[in-house]
Formats: C-alpha cells, structure tokens, sequence
C-alpha cells in the first residue's frame, strides 16, 4: 500500500506527469478508471465543449444545480490562481486533503499500469481521474464537466451518455490538433455528443458550425436547441455585472459583457432539458446560477482605483469579443494594457487589435514553456498603441503599469491565463508599497 501523499506531493507528482505530454484519446483514462473502480460511473453529467464560454457555462449550470439542492461536481481547466480551481464541489474548490487523498489513489494505479506494462498516464489523465474519486468521495449526484481540449478524445469524454451536452461558441484555436477549418473543429467538439443527448448550442454560431452541428445531431438521434437570440436584450451594462432580459425574465450575471450574456442563454436552456427530465430546478435556482460568482479572469474587476481588469481573451474569437467590451463600456478610458500570449495561439491577429485599443501597451513573457517572447509582442503592437513598452516579467509589466495608470485610468491585464493569477498577488504587493512608502 502506498503511503498517503500531502498536498505538495500531490501536486509534485501531477507536475511531474508534464514531461508526458497532453496526448488525446480515451484508452488509457479508461484503463486507469477501470483499476480504480470506474468512479465515473457513480454519477450523472452535463458536458460542456467549445473554443470560447465554456467555462462561464459550466460555472451558471453548476451553480443553479447547487442552488436546486443537488451536490454537484465542477471540472474546469485550466486553473488561474490556484491548482484546486479545477475540481470544484458544490462551487467551492476542492480542499488539500481530499486532493491529496484521490491523487494517493491515482498515482497507486498509474504506478501500476506502468509496472504491468500498460503505458504511461499523463498529466491531464491523472487529473481528471482524481476529479472523478472526489466527486464519488463527496457522494455527487451530478457534475459539469468543461473539456480540455476538443471533445472526442478529451479525457473529461470517458463518461457515458451525459444529461445534456452544450457546444458553445466554435471558433478556430488548437488547429494543429483539431483541425484547420470550422467544420473539423466542430466535429471534434460533436463527440461528446452521444446517441439522443440532448444538445445546447451556443446563440449565435456561425454557419459552418451551426450545418455540423445540426448534420451530427440528426445522425444520432439528438434533439438540438439553440436559444432565440430574437426573445434577448440586454438592459444594463457595466463593469460589476451585466443585466439582460429573455424569453420575458429578467436576470443579472457578474461577468461584464455582452458576450457572457450570451454565454449565459445557453446554460439557461440547459437546465431548462435537465428540468423536463426531472430534476427539480426552479426559475429562481437557474437566476442563481446565472448570478454566481465571476468565473478568474474573465472580464474580472479587481481594483477600482485605477480599475483594473483581467480577461484571459487569447485567440482571435475571444479577443474579438473583449474588444466589443472595450469600444462599448470603456470607450473614452485612458487605458494600460499588459498583455503575453502563448506562441502557439493565433497571436499576430491578437495583439495588434488590442494594441490599437490601448494608450500604454506593456508586453510581457508569460511564466510558460510555451511564451511567446515580450519582444516579438512589442513588435507587433509597436505602432498600434499610443506608447509601447517592454517588461522583464509580469511582475514588472504590472508594476509598470500601476506607475502609469492614474485613478480614473483602466489597467487592462490580458492574454495568457497563466501569468494572471499572479497579477492579483502583485496587486496585494502593491497596495501595501503604496499604503507603507507612499510609492510603488
């Protein structure tokens, strides 16, 4: 037997499963659930894939079933602040100990597999199987699951047949894997999609996503709902909330921004299937859910004076979309923006379109393998920005931008969801400066 693991070794031993690589396809999550007992299969679920909102839908479904009385796992990824975002019950992240104790189980099995020559289990793999011990550990009735990674060979699409599945808005990213056109990008997000799941779509899908969609869900026998973009409005805007109206109800989220009221319809609709098939979910639980708690930097307020922002916008859709935010709420605000990308995303789309925006623009190297370099970002926003700059780090870049911004100022962190954490962190740092020297 192997000896209980602490938090830190945990999440040692998830770290070190990185050098694996994220490899798609279903065989070894089985095989390692299948030395585990199968914990996926102790609970029902609604799966959630897409290229942007998906993790705003999860958090509005999750959060209305919690409100409904049900004990309800979240699966999200990435995390922002901490590694425990990712396995959330009843919308609280999971604790160290329960963490550490499923992760003492995976690794026993992994270790295992490995010893009986079955292969080696990723990073994505053993999280997703600890995700599974915990929500069975906490007696679970149903989770929401975001997919990593497309769908059909994401691990989170080891579940049988779900409640529901929602596809929300499909755009081009991870194209080296899922495909170079919206059509085999779609039909990687379909394979959640099993025989008669019911399906919600996103809004407002574009063409080629929306014939797939249909295509797909005729072919197994799947009723499809998109929302009726013609019986929405929304009524208020501001940097605390958005207020909207559909289908004659009025509700309110905490994310800032057309697009997540947007978002927020399909997450409606889906609990609306999951009410016809049974489940007791009134219109005031799905308000509830609706009204949670912001989702980690998205659009996310945390400062007033100057406000800053963090949005983790990082392909053309998503960056398209916190430009809409930006040209409506924060039209006539100076703005300072920081922002890194991945060199694996569509960044020379994205960088100049947000630098046109900005008057101060900072480039930055997120804390990543995977950094696209802060020089190659000042050259593409050299030019676009009223002022271009560069910093070492994101620690620095924000620094500099707290130096710039004035009270009535916007500081606008965006980018890679990894370094924007750790904007929040240089945030308390600065405060204090500020509140013992008087200076930064």
């Amino acid at each position: 037997m192997n000896p209980a693991l602490t938090y830190e070794e945990a999440i040692a031993y998830i770290s070190s499963r990185e050098r694996f690589g994220s490899k798609l396809g279903l065989e070894q999550i089985g095989k390692l659930l299948a030395r585990l007992g199968d914990p996926q299969k102790a609970m029902q679920y609604v799966h959630v894939a897409g290229t942007n909102g998906k993790g705003s839908t999860t958090s509005m479904i999750a959060g209305a079933l919690c409100a409904a009385g049900y004990r309800t796992g979240m699966y999200i990824s990435p995390s922002v602040e901490s590694f425990a975002e990712r396995i959330q019950i009843n919308m609280e992240p999971i604790s160290d100990d329960a963490l550490a104790a499923a992760v003492t189980e995976v690794k026993a099995a992994a270790e295992q597999m490995e010893a009986d020559g079955d292969g080696v289990v990723t990073e994505f793999e053993v999280v997703m199987a600890a995700a599974f011990l915990a929500y069975k550990e906490a007696g679970c009735e149903i989770a929401v699951l975001e997919t990593g990674l497309g769908g059909r060979l994401d691990a989170t699409n080891i579940i049988d047949r779900p409640r529901v599945a929602v596809i929300v808005s499909v755009s081009f990213d991870h194209v080296g894997v899922l495909g170079d056109t919206l059509t085999q990008i779609t039909r990687e997000k379909c394979g959640i999609i099993k025989d008669g799941c019911p399906v919600v779509s996103y809004v407002e899908q574009q063409d080629e996503v929306l014939a797939v969609l249909r295509d797909h869900c005729s072919t197994v026998g799947s009723q499809l709902v998109i929302p009726a973009i013609e019986r929405f409005a929304v009524t208020e805007l501001g940097l605390d909330g958005t207020k909207f109206v559909y289908d004659g109800e009025e509700y309110f989220t905490r994310m800032t921004g057309v697009h997540f009221a947007k978002n927020a319809l399909s997450a409606i609709e889906a609990l609306r299937l999951l009410a016809a098939q049974g489940l007791e979910i009134s219109q005031e639980a799905i308000k509830a859910g609706v009204a949670g708690k912001p989702m980690t930097a998205r659009m996310e307020k945390i400062n007033d004076k100057p406000c800053i922002l963090l949005d983790g916008a990082h392909n053309p859709d998503g960056v398209a979309k916190l430009c809409e935010t930006i040209d409506t709420l924060l039209a006539g605000k100076r703005i300072i923006t920081v922002m890194g990308m991945f060199a694996d995303k569509d960044y020379e789309k994205c960088i100049p379109e947000i630098a046109r925006r900005s008057d101060v623009f900072i480039a930055t190297t997120p804390p990543s393998p995977r950094a696209l370099p802060a020089k190659e970002t000042f050259a593409l926003a050299n030019g676009k920005a009223k002022l271009t700059c560069i910093a070492q780090n994101p620690r620095m870049a924000f620094i500099t931008a707290r130096r710039f911004a004035k009270d009535d100022d916007v500081i606008l962190c965006c980018g890679s969801l990894s370094f924007l954490g750790g904007c929040k962190k240089t945030l308390e740092f600065v405060n204090r400066a500020i509140a013992r020297y008087g200076i930064i």
